[in-house]
């Protein structure tokens, strides 16, 4: 339990540490928010101020996707919940509307699915 408590502390501060260094000194972060907002999307403020209202817990990651139609796009964002456990939640890039929401997976499960 302490070894799970000394890595969840570790990831948030890598997570933080990450969120400071990238600001707005790297452009491939301005060109996503600029095409999205020209697209009609939600930016990134935007969605992680909604998902901050709608979910307790710590964002751990955010994907913008592209649906097999071409004509929608969603927001996937993965959030771990105080319980150590990780829901995936889809929100529409337009209207931020959650769309579908995932629970159980494990801290641990979802870290060893991305390695």
């Amino acid at each position: 339990m302490q070894q799970l408590t000394a890595i969840l502390c570790i990831a948030l501060f890598l997570l933080f540490i990450a969120r400071t260094v990238a600001g707005d000194e790297y452009p491939y972060r301005q060109d996503s928010q600029s095409q999205t907002k020209a697209a009609g999307a939600a930016t990134m403020e935007e969605l992680l101020a909604q998902v901050r209202t709608d979910f307790e817990g710590h964002i751990l990651k955010v994907e913008l996707e592209n649906e097999t139609d071409n004509t929608s796009w969603i927001y996937e964002v993965k959030v771990l919940n105080d319980d150590g456990s990780v829901a995936e939640i889809e929100y529409d890039a337009y209207t931020l509307q959650v769309l579908n929401v995932e629970q159980g997976s494990s801290w641990r499960q979802w870290s060893d699915e991305d390695d």
